[in-house]
């Protein structure tokens, strides 16, 4: 048969700007695995995307063609590409040639597998082209062969076969060909529910009804690559490059109407990971060299990580129901993992084949699925057991190649990873002969055999219970497909997506389909995804990422402090889907002044006790992520552990919003939240050795203190002094340069050797009109020594006082580098857990408030607070006239709560003798979650 293929140019897919150089598909495959494609733009992804298809048509001599996806309901910014079967022109001429000896052997259909009509593990995937054979025997001129098309009583048509000139009378029908068979495409308009076929060769005719055609619904294989960039394992491009005509393959293999592959905007960067290590405290790596240090030998546990981050981004983009999430590890290399319409890889071929069937509900057909005698609805029955006789075979049906026509031998064809003449291993099983592999040639797949074929289209259509017996060579085995759901098709209907059922599928929706949460889905919209991990207990395992902004869904936003979102969340209707704990609170503070709370709906940790085990598997801490609007700039992500469920009214679980004792409303539900880490955007990067900086800050409350939420004062002009005559005292001849702040008043001088150094707001180019501190006072309130462990804290003071300067030089005091120590929370952003820098000090903060401000005095009430002595050394005494229904929390440095109590007297003591020295900020709040008061505090040795 002669190879025909298809070209679509470029230039009527998209046009380009000359800003945006099109990739040649060598620079495509190269960007795509390094980690630079997420600096692409879209229109040359899509360009290069289709380059690479150009040359898999001129090489693989492609019969289908590539067009951008006709489904409008999949996000754009994902760029996805769909594959178009072939209906090529094959058909024959009917001349009029009749034959009365000619007789119709065998019928067969291929699509994914070539299969007799009648096999037991036949079927027909609805709303795609397949090939029609015929095995016409007899003697002489072989006479015209067709098939009608019937749908209701109605022809659609009839097309001519095209086969040998004379029949033979014989035809070899466990080999596939085009040289001994009749063969024509049925187009993908015939291939639907309800066709039947009329088969006529000389005077011979069958005819094939729908139930014997098995034709299915309408299914889609939409795949979305997650580039997944963890620790520090891709310093050199990917080894494993995609191949060129990947999506052709792909789609050969997946038993799908339509096949379809796209990419996430944006690259999912992990500089550290929270792993397991065999104990009960989590590991926080940042580094492969760490791995052994912390009891860790296998890249699999790492690879775990990005396995069940992608389960939950999966979910919370609102992709779950319409795709399957691919995670591209890249030079994470250990192997994969697979399960629930999604899966990681670091290969395209027979790793990525192997856990994309796991995504699509395959097991190890050795390990259990195979000769098993206790499978329930919920098993898999395995027929072939192979070689070896353990499940590791594939059956005697050859795999049919759509893109190129071309049949693929189940028995073994090259000595490689496999044993030359024996039969194939499905690509389900591990390690055994002929393992499903592109080293021989240039492909194609050829993974999954057809068991494995079935199981996965009836995993997108739905299907019950299926058993029978099919033949491993001349023996019958027992088989059983288990219960399927099957997935909904999406479409969009104005500005909403819809999710619908075929005729054909069950009726019953899934857990995914019900879980409609209050409030509306909006689509193609500015996001943000915040991702991290959390643990109730286990700070190191606290972690929010820097979150990618990107054009996509926006889920609900579930706004516990929202008292129209929080009556919702109380009624029966979410019961079933927020009756688990969701202890994962998020709060996004934007650069306009807007704050949002977002519970996390989709995923938490195991509260303790935890009893699970552990293992890479473990669930008391959770790879969480969560999307959220982008229409205004992120300045701040602080995550938040919170105890949350619905359930009914007599349930204590804490957290239950419905259990009346509880008095959780959305007013006071931030109360018991308890800060665990924050990702501000413009914070200091990771610093080299010899570091000194950090924030200029708006002290908007007048405390001394960088509370959450106070502002960065930008280009502010700070001067660095060094010794320069070894006296041990910074002078102005050891001048060592000015630095400037950044948008969030962050500021850094680097590289400086051990010594002291004194830095100081600089009295030139801040106070004037115009300038950044003008009509600005500094905080009267500083702490004398800046080379305490005390961050956030005031180092400023007037440079007249000690130094020489003039008032309106606002100094630190003397700095003390040495070569091996520094102030310990100084550096590491709050969602580090690592001293980056450790021959600095990243402590200096100088604060400022505008002039004739005035900070109010809360009281409960009205009435004075009393909190003393201060400074205090063992106990606190707290004194107010009015104190019913009032809460007292004491706040360290880094923002956590660590001591807690209601106000129950006109007079408490607090033994605090045992709490480190340092600054603590006193709150009191009334019984609506109203601040009332607040006051620092220093406990003595500070």
């Amino acid at each position: 048969m002669d190879k025909v293929y298809e070209w679509i140019s470029p230039k009527k897919q998209l046009s380009c700007s000359t800003e945006e150089k099109p990739l040649s598909p060598h620079q495509f495959l190269t960007q795509t695995q390094n980690g630079t494609m997420k600096k692409m733009p879209p229109a040359t992804l899509l360009l290069a995307l289709l380059l690479v298809s150009f040359n898999t048509l001129l090489v693989g001599q492609s019969l289908g063609t590539i067009q951008a996806s006709t489904n409008a309901a999949l996000p754009a910014s994902y760029n996805f590409q769909e594959y178009v079967f072939a209906e090529p022109a094959d058909q024959g001429n009917c001349l009029g040639i009749s034959n009365n000896s000619a007789t119709i052997e065998a019928v067969f259909m291929a699509q994914t597998h070539r299969h007799a009509i009648g096999h037991p593990l036949f079927f027909t995937i609805g709303h795609r082209p397949a090939l029609l054979q015929l095995a016409v025997t007899g003697a002489g001129a072989a006479p015209d062969v067709q098939v009608e098309g019937i749908r209701d009583g109605t022809s659609l048509g009839v097309l001519c076969l095209a086969g040998p000139a004379n029949l033979s009378s014989s035809v070899d029908l466990d080999v596939p060909n085009f040289e001994d068979y009749f063969s024509v495409t049925l187009p993908k308009s015939w291939v639907q529910d309800g066709l039947a076929l009329i088969l006529r060769a000389g005077n011979d005719s069958r005819t094939l009804t729908a139930a014997e055609l098995k034709i299915g619904p309408y299914t889609e294989m939409n795949l979305v690559m997650v580039n997944m960039d963890v620790m520090d394992y891709n310093g050199a491009p990917h080894q494993w490059p995609i191949f060129t005509d990947f999506l052709p393959e792909l789609a050969a293999a997946i038993p799908a109407s339509v096949v379809r592959f796209g990419i996430f905007p944006e690259t999912l960067t992990f500089p550290e990971v929270i792993a397991n290590n065999g104990t009960e405290q989590l590991a926080r790596l940042r580094s492969r060299s760490e791995m052994a240090a912390n009891g860790i030998f296998s890249d699999g546990s790492i690879n775990s990580i990005a396995t069940l981050f992608l389960g939950n981004l999966h979910r919370s983009t609102g992709d779950y129901l319409s795709t399957v999430y691919f995670g591209n590890t890249l030079n994470l290399a250990p192997g994969g993992w697979g399960g629930g319409k999604s899966f990681v890889s670091f290969d395209y071929t027979d790793v990525f084949i192997h856990e994309l069937g796991h995504a699509l509900s395959l097991p190890h057909w050795g390990e259990g699925s195979y000769e098993n005698p206790n499978s329930s609805s919920y098993d898999f029955l395995y027929p072939y057991g192979g070689a070896t006789d353990d499940g590791g075979g594939r059956g005697q049906t050859w795999n049919f190649i759509q893109d190129s026509y071309d049949f693929v031998d189940p028995v073994c064809r090259y000595d490689d990873r496999g044993n030359l003449g024996t039969e194939r291993s499905d690509c389900m099983q591990r390690n055994h002969a002929c393992l499903e592999q592109r080293a021989d040639g240039p492909g194609p797949w050829d993974g999954y055999g057809d068991f494995s074929a079935l199981a996965i289209h009836r995993y997108l259509t739905g299907a019950g219970v299926e058993t029978g017996q099919v033949y491993d060579g001349p023996e019958l085995k027992d088989y059983q497909f288990n219960m399927q759901a099957g997935f909904p098709i999406m479409t969009l209907e104005g500005e909403e997506r819809v999710y619908t059922r075929d005729a054909l599928q069950p009726q019953q929706t899934t857990f995914e389909e019900n879980f409609d949460l209050p409030g509306a889905e909006q689509i193609e919209q500015e996001v943000y995804l915040i991702y991290g991990s959390a643990h109730e207990t286990q700070p190191q395992a606290d972690i929010v990422y820097q979150p990618l902004k990107f054009t996509g869904t926006l889920p609900p936003i579930i706004d516990p402090t929202d008292p129209v979102t929080f009556a919702a969340l109380q009624g029966a209707t979410y019961l079933p889907y927020l009756y688990g704990t969701r202890d994962i609170v998020l709060k996004m503070t934007y650069t306009d002044g807007s704050v949002l709370h977002a519970l996390n709906p989709f995923h938490s940790y195991a509260r303790a006790p935890y009893t699970w085990g552990y293992h890479i598997w473990r669930d008391d801490v959770c790879n969480f992520s969560l999307v959220v609007p982008g229409d205004q700039e992120l300045l701040r992500v602080e995550v938040y552990r919170r105890p949350f469920c619905v359930r009914w009214n007599d349930d204590n679980t804490a957290g239950n919003i419905n259990y009346a004792p509880h008095q959780i409303t959305a007013a006071n539900f931030m109360d018991e939240a308890v800060f665990q880490a924050a990702y501000e955007f413009g914070q200091p990067q990771v610093l080299g050795s010899g570091t000194i900086g950090n924030r200029v800050w708006h002290d908007l409350n007048q405390n001394g203190m960088d509370d959450q939420n106070e502002p960065g004062i930008a280009n502010v002009s700070l001067v660095l002094w060094r010794d320069s005559d070894g006296d041990d005292i910074p002078d102005w001849q050891g001048f060592s340069g000015v630095a400037k702040t950044n948008e969030n008043g962050y500021y850094s001088f680097a590289g400086l050797a051990p010594g002291n150094y004194l830095v100081f707001v600089w009295s030139v180019d801040n106070w004037e009109v115009g300038e950044p501190l003008h009509g600005m006072i500094p905080t009267g309130i500083y702490a004398n020594d800046p080379n305490t462990d005390l961050n956030l804290d005031n180092n400023g003071r007037p440079g007249n006082l000690t130094w020489g300067l003039t008032e309106r030089d606002i100094a630190s005091g003397m700095i003390t580098l040495t070569a091996d120590g520094e102030p310990l929370h100084d550096g590491d952003r709050q969602d580090s857990w690592f001293d980056y820098d450790p021959s600095g000090n990243m402590t200096i903060d100088f604060g400022f408030y505008v002039a004739g401000a005035v900070v109010g005095v809360h009281a409960p009430n009205d009435q004075l607070v009393k909190v003393y002595p201060n400074p205090f050394q063992n106990n606190l005494i707290v004194e107010t006239e009015q104190f019913q229904d009032h809460s007292l929390r004491i706040i360290s440095t880094d923002g956590k709560v660590v001591y807690q109590t209601e106000l129950t007297s006109d007079r408490q003591e607090i033994d605090l003798k045992n709490w480190p020295a340092g600054m603590y900020t006193v709150v009191i709040r009334d019984k609506e979650g109203h601040l009332r008061w607040s006051k620092n505090l220093v406990k003595a040795g500070f």
